[in-house]
């Protein structure tokens, strides 16, 4: 840990006018930021996964929507055993009217709650979207410039070196050659066609859960 070296070291960069030489400061400048990154990444899981249980909650919602207004039978009214009120409709057909009218009111307010869901939500998204975007260029970015450096040790005078000096350069730009990619756990690559499969094997379950839910 950085706290047990000599040398004091914080998890983040500090202000440059804030001076760390002294153990208080060090200390408390030290607990502030393991707080505050307890909090921002404890904040930041929460906030996911509240909108994941909304999404699902209005899901269900109108799941059960969608089976009350299957179960509406609203020719009912028209059978014999039905009882009649004076003014020509039936008492059944009253209720069925209420029910229908409760679904309506239930629908529109569930569309409500989506548009109110996507003001909140939008922003969120959005910057959410942003960052994981550029995330994953800048993981992507470096391993372009890495093939780059064989070439620029060909490019370089070395002609007119010693038999020492060119192997070297040698061994250099085979070992510029070798693909360099980070690895998510070691197990796999971070690149151009693990990304793109990743986005298929995402597509791919979204269409399982809607065949699924479609059943």
């Amino acid at each position: 840990m950085p706290a047990i070296k000599r040398q004091r070291r914080l998890p983040y960069q500090q202000l440059r006018w804030l001076d760390t030489s002294s153990a208080a400061v060090y200390g408390a400048s030290y607990a502030l930021q393991c707080t505050a990154t307890f909090f921002c990444s404890f904040i930041n899981t929460h906030l996911d996964v509240f909108f994941m249980a909304v999404m699902i909650h209005v899901a269900d919602q109108f799941r059960i929507l969608a089976a009350r207004f299957a179960a509406l039978r609203l020719d009912a009214d028209c059978k014999p055993e039905s009882r009649v009120l004076q003014d020509g409709s039936s008492r059944l057909g009253e209720e069925l009217y209420r029910e229908l009218s409760l679904c309506i009111q239930n629908h529109q307010d569930l569309v409500r709650l989506v548009h109110l869901l996507d003001d909140v939500m939008s922003p969120i998204a959005m910057t959410q979207f942003v960052v994981g975007a550029v995330n994953a260029c800048m993981v992507l970015f470096p391993a372009t410039y890495a093939e780059t450096v064989s070439s620029a040790a060909y490019e370089c005078c070395w002609l007119g070196a010693d038999r020492k000096r060119r192997r070297a350069l040698l061994l250099v730009m085979c070992r510029a050659q070798r693909p360099l990619q980070l690895t998510a756990g070691k197990l796999y690559p971070i690149n151009r066609p693990t990304f793109l499969s990743l986005l298929q094997v995402t597509y791919s379950y979204y269409t399982l859960l809607q065949n699924l839910n479609s059943r």
